[in-house]
């Protein structure tokens, strides 16, 4: 393969590569693209290194996405898929989202369990699983008694 053809093609694959040979509407049959190649290869790094820079919006926005992202795995939502583009945009990690997530289910379950071990107590407000239980259905029963007397 001759040396000229062999740089060319490798500079528009790195132009292609980038999108803006798209973008500009450089065309392969023109001599200019051959001459501007090298210029807009070094300004599709530049332009892509700004947008990555603009995109970061430092450390609290990322906080907060991360927060989001773990929020949405504790709730079983197929975060991996939904928050690819926000992870990557943040330099967010699926590793550190999953380990966040472990250990909040293990807060979860800790508490939980020392909840459930409340022993039931004479003096109220009693907060064992069954008082709580009690008062959950007697809540219940109010509001739909209220509900019933609203409709008539």
């Amino acid at each position: 393969m001759n040396q000229n053809r062999r740089k060319f093609l490798q500079q528009l694959a790195a132009v292609c590569g980038s999108g803006v040979a798209r973008s500009l509407g450089i065309g392969l049959g023109s001599a200019v693209a051959v001459t501007a190649v090298p210029r807009v290869a070094t300004a599709a790094k530049a332009a892509t290194a700004a947008t990555l820079v603009r995109a970061s919006y430092g450390p609290a926005v990322r906080t907060q996405v991360f927060e989001v992202i773990v929020r949405q795995g504790l709730a079983g939502a197929p975060w991996k898929e939904i928050c690819a583009g926000p992870m990557q945009v943040n330099n967010i990690t699926v590793s550190e989202v999953e380990a966040e997530i472990a250990r909040r289910k293990t807060i979860l379950d800790e508490e939980t369990r020392r909840i459930d071990e409340i022993a039931h107590s004479a003096i109220s407000p009693c907060a064992c699983n069954e008082c709580r239980l009690a008062i959950k259905e007697t809540l219940a029963r109010i509001r739909s008694e209220v509900s019933q007397k609203q409709e008539v």
